[in-house]
C-alpha cells in the first residue's frame, strides 16, 4: 500500500508603519475666569466665546496643549472631564465636541476650552478641576 503526504504552505504577509510615537505638552491651562457659585449655572469657554449665565465679567484664555509626531500623520484626540462636588467640567476641542481629527504638523497646537456647570453652592475662591487628554494615531 502506498501512502500519498500532500503538505501544502503560504507565505502571508504583515504590514505596518513605524511612527514616532506622539509627545503632548501642556502650553497653557484653561482660564475659564470668574463664575458665579450659583447651582445650575453653566458657563461655556470656546474658540468662538464664552457664554453662559454663570459666566462673570473677568480675564478668561483656552488653553493650550502642543503635539509633536510623525508630520503628514493624522491623530485623534479625545478630552474627557471630572466632576467635583461643587462642579462639573467638560472640556471641549476647537470643533466644539469631546473628539477631534487633527493633521500634525513639526509642532500642532491646539486650543481648548470648556463647560462648567455648578452643581451645589459651596466654598468661595480659586479651584481648579483636572481633565483628561487622550491621543492616538489614525
Amino acid at each position: 500500500m502506498l501512502s500519498v503526504i500532500v503538505l501544502v504552505s503560504v507565505i502571508g504577509q504583515a504590514q505596518f508603519n513605524l511612527v514616532l510615537p506622539v509627545s503632548i505638552a501642556e502650553v497653557s491651562e484653561i482660564e475659564l475666569g470668574d463664575i458665579y457659585n450659583t447651582k445650575n449655572n453653566i458657563c461655556t469657554l470656546t474658540t468662538i466665546s464664552r457664554t453662559g449665565s454663570a459666566c462673570a465679567t473677568s480675564d478668561f484664555s483656552l488653553g493650550e496643549i502642543q503635539l509633536l509626531g510623525n508630520e503628514e500623520q493624522s491623530v485623534l484626540i479625545k478630552v474627557s472631564g471630572s466632576n467635583s462636588s461643587q462642579v462639573e467640567f467638560t472640556p471641549l476641542l476647537p470643533n466644539g465636541t469631546q473628539q477631534q481629527l487633527f493633521s500634525l504638523a513639526t509642532n500642532a497646537s491646539i486650543y481648548i476650552g470648556g463647560e462648567i456647570k455648578v452643581i451645589s453652592d459651596g466654598n468661595l475662591g480659586m479651584d481648579s478641576i483636572s481633565y483628561t487628554i487622550e491621543v492616538n494615531y489614525q
